[in-house]
């Protein structure tokens, strides 16, 4: 007969055969399923939004795809890849790379490893070509500045550039460097079908930073030749003024030419309006000054459109290749290193005459034209005296109008004359 320690022994054993038998069974066939069950919504889910995303994402980038459609090379690969060539020759020789050593080497189209569309057609192929070429490192900039400019699906995959031992050849230039690239260029699926190969209208997709960049400064960072010397250390702890220099002597007014569309009786007539210059022409084209500083080395082109005020393109000489400096609707001449620098108002074209005005550097950046037009429509006393500065002349040869004579030649513009200020 049992005892009762015995059949305490006993219940408490069948009970924990119960409750470890009955917890294996929930977990087995209550908890588990439920739990696998929530994980494999939970992951549908997470594959769901994944989608969303993805599909979201190809909305967003549609537009972006119709741009990069546009810049897609034309879909007739052999025309783009021939054509594609021709634009690699044509900037490699506008950087001035010497012309004998420019050689470029297009490979087969390729497909290999593209991503395949619904149709298991490649969704793009690929235009590879060798390029090399010698020059300086400022022309290796310059090319690579033109070559992001140029609206096309494009890249340059490798680069090398490295420094010539010796010279090669009778056109060799100090400073030489050799540059090896691999450019890609893609022609997609959906490329349009036209007959050039830029894009007919710009897509507006920049790759170069904005506002944009003067990238000649790269150059005179030179890592294979060095940086020019520095400028002698100046020991005087007084500052000294600048005396001003008289650059008129070396100033020329070397030419003045007009659009075919001009003629003597249709005259440009450059007027104030409302803080603003504005020219006026009964037909379109445009008048254009060229201006040499022989002093400094610099260029002047003024231009002047019907439809707006005149701008000054100033360039300068690094050796014997031309440099762009920044626009202005001034022109400015002269350095301020030997205190030469003087700047002047365009106002208007007469004939093979070009009318200026010195202004004041400071008033730069200041809508002063405005001051001059009275309530009535009248041009008071000109500040600064008025310039007539004929073809062929120095500077200091220009002869000063009157203040009467300068009002005829400056005045009011009509209503209708579209007008856009400096």
């Amino acid at each position: 007969m049992q005892s009762a320690r015995e059949r305490v022994l006993a219940f408490l054993l069948l009970m924990a055969i119960f409750l470890i038998g009955g917890g294996f069974i929930g977990y087995q066939f209550l908890y588990k399923p439920v739990a696998d069950r929530e994980l494999t919504l939970a992951a549908l889910q997470s594959e769901i939004d994944t989608a969303n995303g993805k599909a979201r994402g190809i909305e967003r980038d549609l537009p972006r795809l119709a741009k990069m459609q546009q810049r897609s090379l034309p879909a007739d690969i052999d025309m783009a890849r021939r054509e594609y060539e021709g634009q690699l020759s044509r900037m490699l020789r506008e950087a001035q790379f010497s012309p004998t050593s420019i050689m470029i080497d297009p490979r087969p189209p390729e497909t290999a490893g593209v991503p395949t569309i619904a149709t298991r057609k490649p969704a793009y192929t690929r235009l590879n070509f060798v390029v090399q070429a010698r020059g300086e490192l400022i022309n290796l900039v310059d090319f690579l500045a033109a070559f992001y400019e140029l609206d096309l699906l494009h890249a340059v995959k490798k680069i090398t550039v490295q420094k010539l031992a010796t010279s090669r050849g009778a056109d060799s230039r100090l400073n030489e460097v050799e540059v090896n690239l691999t450019v890609e260029a893609l022609v997609m699926d959906t490329a349009e079908k036209r007959k050039t190969l830029m894009p007919a209208e710009k897509t507006g997709m920049s790759v170069l930073a904005t506002p944009k960049r003067d990238y000649g400064a790269i150059a005179g960072k030179d890592v294979f030749f060095g940086s020019p010397p520095p400028p002698p250390q100046v020991t005087q702890q007084t500052e000294t003024k600048i005396p001003e220099f008289d650059l008129s002597p070396y100033v020329r007014l070397t030419s003045v030419t007009r659009s075919e569309m001009w003629t003597p009786e249709e005259q440009t007539a450059l007027s104030l309006v409302g803080g603003g210059l504005a020219i006026t022409a009964p037909d379109p084209g445009r008048v254009t000054a060229t201006i040499f500083d022989f002093l400094h080395r610099h260029e002047f082109e003024i231009e002047a459109m019907p439809d707006g005020p005149p701008r000054s393109q100033g360039y300068y000489y690094i050796g014997d290749r031309k440099r762009k400096m920044i626009g202005s609707p001034y022109l400015s001449l002269g350095e301020e290193s030997d205190g030469s620098r003087k700047f002047y108002r365009i106002i208007r074209f007469e004939g093979e005459d070009l009318l200026l005005q010195q202004i004041d550097p400071r008033g730069l950046g200041v809508r002063q034209l405005g001051t001059l037009l009275g309530g009535g429509g009248y041009l008071p006393a000109f500040p600064e005296p008025v310039m007539r500065w004929h073809v062929g002349d120095l500077l200091q040869d220009a002869s000063t109008l009157s203040n009467r004579e300068a009002r005829s030649w400056v005045r009011p513009a009509p209503v209708s004359t579209r007008s856009r200020g400096l």
